[in-house]
C-alpha cells in the first residue's frame, strides 16, 4: 500500500463508509501515513476520533477477549451516557511474526437514543470507548450528535414506529476471539493461496439481528481479504 493509495483511503473517510471491511482499510492507511509523519485526524476524522478522557485499567488486568474488555469498558460506558447501549466492538490485531495475532486495541461502539414528542425529534448520540491492553488504558471519545426530526405527526408515527436498533450483547455463550480467529485463519490462508494473509481486525455486530464477526487479512502483496463467521454457531457465513 503506497502514501498515494493510503491517502485517498483516509480521504474517503469524510463521507460514511459502507462496511467494517472499508474501516480496516482505512485504519490500514492512517497507519501508514503515521509512518510518513502524516497524522490523518488533521483533515479527516469525526467526535469518535477525539479522545477526550482516559483511565488506567486495574493493575494486572490481562484483556485478550472481547467479552474481558467488555467488563472493563462497560462501568466508563454507562458513566458517560447510561441510555447507551453497545453497538459494535472493533479489534485491531498485531501479527507481527507470530502466528498468533495479539489484539493491539479494542474499540467498542455505544449508541444511544433519545426522543422529543412535542417536537417531534429524536436524537441519536454515539461514543467509542477505547481499551490499550499493552498500555493498560481506557479512554473515551467526543460524542457525535445526530437527529432526525418529522415535520408533522403522520411523519413522526413513520419514524418511531422504526424501532432503534437492538444492542450486541455479550453472551457468555458468544464465541470470543480464541475461537474464532483459528478459524478464520484457515479459512483466509485457503483463499490467500500461496501468499500468507496476516490478520488486521476483528469485527463483532450485529447482521439481520445475529451477532458477527467479520476477520479482515491482508496478503502479501496488499490484497485486503475477508470472512464473516456467525459468533454463535463459529460457521463461515457468505457476505
Amino acid at each position: 500500500l503506497r502514501p498515494r493509495g493510503a491517502l485517498a483511503g483516509v480521504w474517503r473517510q469524510a463521507w460514511p463508509l459502507a462496511s467494517l471491511h472499508l474501516r480496516a482499510a482505512d485504519r490500514r492507511s492512517r497507519r501508514l501515513l503515521a509512518e510518513h509523519g502524516l497524522q490523518a485526524e488533521a483533515f479527516a476524522g469525526g467526535a469518535t476520533s477525539i479522545r477526550v478522557a482516559s483511565r488506567p485499567l486495574p493493575a494486572a488486568t490481562p484483556i485478550g477477549t472481547a467479552l474481558a474488555g467488555f467488563e472493563q469498558v462497560r462501568p466508563l460506558a454507562q458513566q458517560t451516557d447510561p441510555r447507551a447501549v453497545l453497538e459494535a466492538v472493533v479489534v485491531e490485531l498485531d501479527g507481527g511474526l507470530s502466528d498468533t495475532p495479539v489484539p493491539r486495541e479494542f474499540r467498542y461502539s455505544f449508541r444511544s437514543c433519545d426522543e422529543q414528542p412535542q417536537r417531534r425529534i429524536r436524537r441519536w448520540r454515539s461514543f467509542d470507548v477505547l481499551l490499550d491492553p499493552a498500555v493498560g488504558t481506557l479512554a473515551v471519545t467526543a460524542t457525535d450528535r445526530e437527529f432526525e426530526q418529522a415535520a408533522d405527526e403522520t411523519e413522526w408515527a413513520e419514524l418511531t414506529a422504526t424501532l432503534p436498533p437492538a444492542p450486541l450483547r455479550l453472551d457468555p455463550w458468544l464465541r470470543d476471539l480464541d475461537r474464532v480467529l483459528p478459524a478464520a485463519q484457515t479459512a483466509l490462508d485457503a483463499r490467500a493461496g500461496a501468499k500468507r494473509a496476516t490478520l488486521d481486525s476483528a469485527s463483532l455486530y450485529l447482521g439481520d439481528g445475529a451477532p458477527r464477526w467479520q476477520i479482515v487479512a491482508w496478503t502479501e502483496n496488499d490484497t485486503p481479504l475477508h470472512v464473516v463467521l456467525d459468533a454463535r454457531s463459529g460457521a463461515i457465513l457468505k457476505d
